[in-house]
């Protein structure tokens, strides 16, 4: 650092007027900001770094539930650090998928071709007869079709802390029951929307 130092005479009194020159009063602002935002930046991303660590643990946790549970669709399926996983139907452009986060855990059919046009057509097949799949799967879903984004889906949610392991087991449990009857209930429809659009592609 350096300073200008101005001696100034006011009758008996000497002032001192002290002005720093380098780093001008402009840099040593943008230093500080600096500093704070790099230090926002190494928390922020070490939080990021902690909910990666939690998101695998639980799936290591909830894909063995999975297996345990006879759900043979996620015999491949690895744990992600993302706060979701999925596996496929049989259809590329819809998937069965399992997501958490701090206040809920969810189930869902999931409608996330490219073309929203075709997404919205298949969900809509399968929304003509929802009175007939809320009572297949024992109770009302959420069929979100979501206009405004290319997807749609069909949700299960039921309230879980998800960043408390201690309700884990109970958390993987629920979405090993839940998605077994959610499988139960749409497999087979989905299967045969494929056999109605021949163009829509397999997948496994």
């Amino acid at each position: 650092r350096c300073f200008k130092v101005t001696p100034y005479a006011f009758g008996d009194e000497l002032l001192i007027d002290i002005q720093p020159v380098i780093p001008t009063p402009e840099a040593a602002d943008f230093m500080i900001g600096m500093a704070e935002k790099e230090s926002e930046e190494k928390s922020a991303k070490g939080v990021q770094q902690r909910r990666h660590k939690l998101r695998l643990k639980f799936w290591e946790l909830a894909l063995r539930q999975l297996r345990a549970a006879g759900m043979s669709r996620y015999e491949n399926v690895s744990p992600s650090r993302e706060n979701w996983i999925y596996c496929g139907s049989g259809v590329r452009s819809i998937i069965f998928s399992l997501a958490f986060t701090q206040s809920e855990a969810r189930v869902e059919v999931v409608f996330g071709g490219p073309d929203k046009a075709r997404n919205k057509l298949l969900f809509d097949e399968l929304f003509a007869r929802r009175a007939e799949f809320d009572s297949a799967f024992g109770t009302p879903l959420k069929w979100l079709r979501m206009d405004d984004s290319k997807m749609s889906k069909i949700v299960q949610v039921a309230p879980f802390d998800g960043f408390n392991e201690d309700v884990w087991p109970e958390m993987a449990n629920w979405m090993a029951t839940e998605m077994a009857k959610l499988q139960e209930t749409f497999l087979k429809p989905i299967s045969q929307l494929r056999g109605r659009h021949a163009e829509i592609e397999e997948a496994s």
